[in-house]
């Protein structure tokens, strides 16, 4: 969920990140533009850079050493199921299983009931993601 608020990527480019996609030392991620996308249609441009934040760094890092699971790709996969790369429906079942503690944040602030998230998707992250550039 960090990286798709911090680099603002739909969520299905950001599932597509490898490893060599990541470049810690240089704090950056190069994440792939859809061919959907004109610029990426004609051939002018592919994929973007995004510098990444110390947190973020930090909870990419943490997350490889430590929660994703060895795959045998020939590109190795940055989010990682133990069956290979992850899948949107992976998103979707840790977004929900945190669905609870965000309700209960929400409910224990002051905020009108429209502002309220009754259920949260990558979807939904990413929405809120550009909207806040918006603002």
């Amino acid at each position: 969920m960090e990286t798709i608020l911090e680099t603002r990527g739909c969520p299905g480019p950001i599932l597509d990140l490898n490893i060599a996609d990541l470049d810690i030392a240089n704090e950056e991620v190069k994440i792939g533009i859809p061919d959907t996308h004109l610029v990426a249609a004609i051939g002018l441009v592919d994929t973007r850079t995004v510098v990444v934040s110390d947190q973020l760094k930090q909870v990419l890092k943490e997350y490889i050493e430590h929660h994703r699971d060895s795959v045998t790709e020939q590109e190795p996969p940055l989010f990682t199921t133990s069956h290979g790369r992850a899948a949107p429906s992976t998103i979707r079942r840790s977004l929900s299983r945190g669905d609870e503690k965000i309700s209960d944040q929400f409910a224990n602030t002051e905020c009108e009931p429209t502002t309220t998230m009754t259920s949260l998707s990558p979807e939904n992250v990413w929405k809120y993601a550009m909207a806040s550039i918006i603002e």
